[in-house]
């Protein structure tokens, strides 16, 4: 009982107002907890809207509004430490990553206060889990902050010299961490917002691969997972997806030995893995790892809307397109797609588009899940021109005029292959865009031949021979890039077109 009374009476001399969370309360209608729940329903989404809401439209609601969204975000931070640790969507890492992570914020509050002996005991409670589980920073400060104790306030050589000799086996450890999450982390800053390879890299991914195998003696999870990042994207730079799927396997097999759970590590080799299949046309390869990819996911997460991206991918690469609405109208229903970044909500418009234009061409039999795309309205959308989006700007234009070829809608078309000429003449070029180009031009050449098959293939044959000379194994571009690959693509652009 030593540790709770003395707890309890920290608590009495320091008497908490009240625990600030929000989601619970029993009065619901507050402004605070009406404000959570006009968030939490999706009704506000402005700052505006919310002040409309909650106060109106006076010359105080301004002020009013911004004290209350402050007080809301109190709340929020407040009530993340109440989460519920214990949850069965958490692996064994995961909650003690989190309980580790509270311990060691109490303990240095409890030492900070005063109260040594809880400290102490829940310190040294904390460090064994943080062992156990590998992380590596816990462990070096509990064992400065024990260490300090037991020099300074009980003089304990023995319990000195445990944690001095911890602080010496684990510092040499985080010195390789952080070798090999600053090498991680140089190489993924110019992927930040561009999915395209950059083969100026693979010199310098080459010398952190190298630099890195001083510390090939370090094995602990943190370490294995960047240090095999940092491999993996030595190769994926220059397209070599034999050796990316080797070095993933290495990964796969070092953090699998592990004695807990790392589903969510694993996943990010399985998918490199998977996407390498997918490039080099090995689908019965990539089928095979589609379960195991499954079984490291949780539904809703940023990794789910990647893997189901890829996933989509794979239908169209085998032309498995009976699979395909049922598993777009999951990913698309979805309600946490509506907070995922810009780039996942704009991949999966384009996805429903391709789905869309299935099902014009009569590969699909029925879409009527996807009902709520507005056909009309995409078709005349104008994608903004700029760099940092032409890669969803091509395939936005391209499904634009697949869509309307399906429809026959003629006119249409020749007015978007103007818009067509003038985007490949600014931005694609023999890079990682190169398929994008050849296609884009074939598709050009669509009214040009009057959209009649055997005029159009005349005109378009020069840049129907260069796609098919720069196949999709060896495409200087990512390895998703295709929704479905442009030689199927231009199969069914011919069938459309007229006798």
């Amino acid at each position: 009982m030593d540790f709770i009374p003395e707890i309890v009476l920290l608590l009495k001399t320091f008497q908490p107002k009240k625990i600030e969370i929000i989601g619970n309360n029993k009065i619901s209608d507050t402004k605070i907890n009406l404000f959570f729940q006009y968030v939490k329903d999706g009704e506000i989404k402005t700052d505006e809207e919310a002040m409309m809401h909650l106060y109106g439209n006076n010359k105080e609601s301004k002020k009013n509004y911004n004290k209350l969204k402050s007080r809301l975000k109190e709340k929020l931070i407040n009530a993340t430490f109440f989460l519920d640790l214990n949850s069965t969507k958490h692996t064994d890492i995961q909650k003690s990553y989190y309980q580790c992570h509270k311990n060691w914020a109490s303990t240095k509050i409890l030492f900070g206060r005063g109260v040594k002996g809880s400290a102490v005991i829940l310190a040294e409670k904390t460090i064994k889990k943080a062992v156990k589980f590998e992380f590596t920073e816990i462990v070096i400060n509990l064992s400065r902050t024990l260490r300090l104790h037991f020099a300074t306030m009980e003089g304990n050589k023995k319990k000195f010299n445990h944690y001095n000799n911890l602080l010496s086996e684990y510092m040499p450890i985080l010195q390789a961490e952080l070798k090999a999450e600053e090498y991680y982390e140089k190489l993924l800053i110019h992927f930040a917002n561009s999915k395209a390879t950059k083969s100026e890299l693979a010199a310098t991914a080459k010398i952190y691969s190298q630099d890195l195998k001083q510390y090939k003696n370090t094995k602990s999870y943190n370490y294995l997972l960047n240090s095999h990042t940092v491999f993996v994207l030595r190769y994926e730079i220059i397209n070599d997806h034999h050796s990316v799927i080797r070095e993933c396997a290495k990964a796969l097999i070092e953090l699998k030995a592990k004695p807990f759970s790392l589903k969510n590590q694993l996943f990010g080799f399985l998918i490199k893995q998977f996407s390498c299949y997918l490039k080099l046309g090995q689908y019965e390869e990539a089928k095979a790892l589609v379960v195991e990819c499954r079984d490291t996911l949780t539904e809703g997460t940023g990794n789910w809307f990647v893997f189901n991206h890829l996933y989509f991918c794979l239908l169209t690469y085998t032309k498995d397109y009976h699979l395909i609405d049922q598993n777009v109208s999951r990913v698309i229903a979805h309600p946490q797609l509506k907070f995922k970044n810009n780039r996942t909500k704009e991949t999966w418009k384009i996805i429903q588009a391709y789905t869309v234009f299935l099902y014009e061409a009569r590969k699909i039999d029925s879409i009527e899940k996807q009902s709520k795309f507005k056909v009309g309205r995409y078709l005349n959308e104008v994608p903004e021109f700029s760099k940092d989006k032409r890669g969803a700007n091509i395939h936005i234009l391209i499904t634009q005029i697949l869509i309307a070829l399906a429809r026959k809608k003629y006119d249409f078309i020749i007015d978007k292959t103007a818009a067509l000429s003038r985007y490949t003449s600014r931005y694609l070029k023999k890079d990682e865009t190169y398929r994008s180009n050849c296609f884009i031009q074939i598709l050009i050449n669509l009214p040009r031949g009057n959209f009649h098959k055997d005029s159009f293939q005349f005109y378009a044959k020069k840049y129907i021979k260069r796609l098919q000379e720069a196949p999709l194994s060896s495409a200087r571009q990512s390895s998703e890039f295709e929704f479905i690959p442009y030689e199927v693509l231009l199969e069914y652009v011919v069938e459309l077109c007229k006798e």
